[in-house]
């Protein structure tokens, strides 16, 4: 039997780490972020007494629900990864994709007025009072839960590099072989204290070599891709921990939802050989029911009346508004003051108050 002889070869090296695949979603520097618009009645008033004691007033037909979204909120994020890495991008938001359906007023046309002046109108101008319009209600499907790549796009970027005793310090983005340069560099010197030759560029590799161990520094200034991914959210009701969404509604009806608790808007992104998780912040618009006031305690002459209320006094009620008599799950749920004692800070005079119709 014939005999086969064969060299085996096997060449061990060390490999360069994974290329980049980082996320950013904070001071992008991208336009188009909009905040999620939530439907509000501007017959809707909220009273609010001291120590958060909160009276509804105004029609309540028509009220919508607190936090009914209207419109998704969108954030515009970047992705910092290869050319290579960015084809294969995907992206889950939340819980996951959803569609709302929304109404809204809007104007059908505006025309001149036929019985205006025609004066003004071989000018192609009209006074307000000279213009008719019809309004109209328009139905709009959006989804939200999505995030879509947009494209590559180039950011110049500055970046400091030190050595401190190492031989090769890599860009932070170090992918699809970027043109580099040195804007500006300090002495660099061996582990003896001698002066050696600042470090040189390899484009291929996205990182800059010295001839031995070396300490110096570097600024460079090159242009990074990135991908542009343009995300889709809503108010977080599918996401909020129980209790939360409620401390949500309760906020913004007395003025500010940023006083609440909000989860935050929650990332997965996977590419085929990469995996990252970021998050950002809801943005709602507007924060707070626009029809709330601010009021001072029943019984006080002026302005410049104040009470202090004295610590373990008070005594309080939970009681459930109900804004539509129709839908019981249409409601906000306020602590309402039953008793407590005050001291007026000037004359020093305690005083008991005790809320009527409790």
């Amino acid at each position: 039997m014939a005999e086969i002889s064969a060299d085996l070869q096997v060449n061990f090296g060390s490999f360069d780490k994974a290329t980049p695949f980082e996320v950013v979603v904070d001071d992008t520097g991208l336009v188009g972020d909009s905040p999620v618009k939530v439907e509000f009645s501007p017959d809707l008033i909220v009273k609010v007494i001291s120590w958060e004691v909160a009276v509804w007033q105004g029609a309540k037909e028509g009220i919508p629900p607190i936090l009914g979204m209207v419109a998704p909120g969108t954030k515009r994020i970047k992705i910092y990864c290869s050319l290579a890495n960015s084809a294969s991008i995907q992206i889950f938001v939340d819980g996951g994709s959803r569609s709302i359906t929304s109404k809204r007023s809007a104007w059908k046309q505006a025309v001149a007025n036929p019985t205006a002046s025609s004066s003004n109108a071989s000018f192609g101008i009209a006074k307000p009072k000279n213009w008719q319009g019809t309004l109209e209600t328009k139905t709009e499907t959006a989804s939200t839960g999505v995030a879509g790549v947009l494209g590559r796009r180039y950011d110049q970027i500055r970046e400091a590099i030190s050595w401190s005793g190492e031989i090769r310090k890599s860009l932070r983005y170090n992918y699809d072989s970027l043109h580099a340069t040195v804007i500006h560099k300090s002495i660099f010197r061996n582990r003896a204290g001698d002066t050696i030759p600042a470090p040189v560029y390899d484009q291929d590799h996205g990182a800059f070599y010295t001839q031995e161990e070396a300490f110096g520094a570097i600024i460079v200034e090159y242009s990074p891709g990135f991908a542009m991914i343009n995300v889709t959210y809503d108010t977080g009701e599918s996401v909020a921990a129980p209790g939360v969404f409620a401390a949500m509604q309760t906020a913004w009806a007395r003025g500010d939802i940023t006083t609440a608790q909000i989860p935050p808007v929650q990332l997965l992104v996977l590419s085929d050989n990469a995996a990252a998780v970021a998050s950002f912040k809801r943005e709602f618009w507007p924060k707070g029911c626009p029809g709330m006031k601010i009021t001072g305690l029943p019984g006080l002459k002026d302005e410049t009346d104040s009470l202090s209320e004295i610590e373990g006094t008070r005594k309080t009620a939970t009681e459930k508004i109900y804004l539509d008599e129709a839908d019981p799950d249409v409601y906000v749920e306020v602590e309402k003051i039953t008793y407590f004692e005050a001291q007026d800070e000037e004359t020093k005079r305690i005083m008991k108050l005790r809320m009527l119709n409790q």
